[in-house]
């Protein structure tokens, strides 16, 4: 017991996920750059698909995996033609109707938002363009995106570019004027405002919005339907089990009521920086949970997830399986990689 306290403390408090290192097996015999982002996909049969987003030309900027073992299915997409640079990547799987996921892609550098058919890899729709326009809706450096499943879509603007502000468009209308903007209009750690909101998530168990907003080192929570600051989560306050947490990239467990985030490591890991690691983290426990309100981080955190790897290990985004609980982790760093961690309880 003495061992196991040094080496894996988190084991004391409890071990809720396992890295599976064996996945994936096929993305290693692909040439790939800079994975950006992955989603986990409910296609037309039934079954279940991780889609992964990369910046390396010389493969498809889509790679598809089967979820059990990471052997590739299939690549999607054109480089110049379907998008510049993937860089968040969400499904409708979890907050969607019954059926085939919609996927949505963030293009970072044409400043852009695409749906996507999962199945074909056609441009269903492209929403926005570059620029710091509102109406209509233009971004700036665009980063994430969320859906929740009534047409509501959010997008974190803001990987740096100008933007620092997180949109909330819908769907139905989606080049139109947004519903609400957040942000303050410049680089501000201010509350309410963002430095580098890098990513973005819908909780439909209470019907918040979770920001990374990455250059202050916090999560803030806003009311879904009218953008209200509810609250913030922050490294210095001890969020994440230590002061030095980067927030990365966010996704919201609702059916276990988790969140788990992505930690790029201390400013941003430069090489030969600590490695990053995933939190995984309680919402619904203790009181102060509503529409109107968050709880306290203060014994949120269930379980810190180390990230292997050879060079460097950069969490960049992330995806949850709504119906494994499993989750899967784009990792930026070298070599790129996705990182799965099963889970347990």
């Amino acid at each position: 017991m003495f061992l196991l306290f040094v080496f894996f403390p988190i084991l004391v408090i409890g071990q809720y996920y396992e890295l599976d290192a064996a996945y994936p097996l096929g993305l290693k015999d692909l040439n790939v750059s800079q994975v950006t982002a992955v989603a986990v996909v409910n296609t037309s049969q039934g079954s279940i698909e991780i889609h992964v987003a990369q910046r390396g030309t010389e493969e498809r900027p889509f790679i598809v995996l089967d979820a059990n073992e990471g052997r590739v299915i299939r690549t999607y997409g054109e480089f110049k033609v379907t998008l510049e640079s993937p860089h968040g990547m969400v499904s409708s799987i979890g907050v969607g109707a019954p059926g085939p996921s919609t996927l949505w892609v963030a293009d970072i550098v044409n400043g852009t938002l695409l749906q996507l058919n999962p199945e074909t890899g056609e441009v269903l729709e492209l929403v926005g363009s570059k620029g710091l326009g509102v109406n209509p809706p233009q971004f700036s450096a665009p980063a994430d995106i969320a859906l929740d499943g009534a047409g509501g879509l959010w997008c974190s603007d803001g990987d740096g570019g100008q933007a620092n502000r997180v949109m909330k468009l819908y769907t139905s209308t989606p080049n139109s004027k947004p519903t609400y903007v957040l942000g303050c209009g410049n680089t501000s750690d201010a509350p309410g405002c963002f430095s580098s909101p890098h990513s973005v998530s819908y909780s439909s168990r209470f019907s918040h919005v979770w920001v990374v907003d990455r250059g202050n080192n916090r999560l803030q929570v806003f009311a879904a339907g009218i953008g209200t600051l509810l609250g913030e989560w922050t490294a210095q306050a001890g969020c994440f089990g230590t002061l030095r947490a980067q927030p990365w990239g966010i996704r919201v467990d609702d059916s276990r009521g988790r969140i788990l985030v992505a930690d790029g490591g201390p400013a941003g890991n430069p090489s030969g920086g600590e490695p990053g690691v995933v939190y995984a983290l309680e919402i619904n426990s203790g009181a102060g949970w509503s529409k109107d309100s968050i709880g306290s981080c203060q014994g949120a955190l269930l379980q810190t997830l180390s990230v292997p790897s050879e060079a460097t290990a950069k969490p960049h985004e992330l995806a949850v399986d709504p119906g494994t609980g499993d989750v899967y982790l784009a990792d930026i760093g070298v070599p790129p990689s996705v990182r799965k961690y099963r889970f347990i309880k």
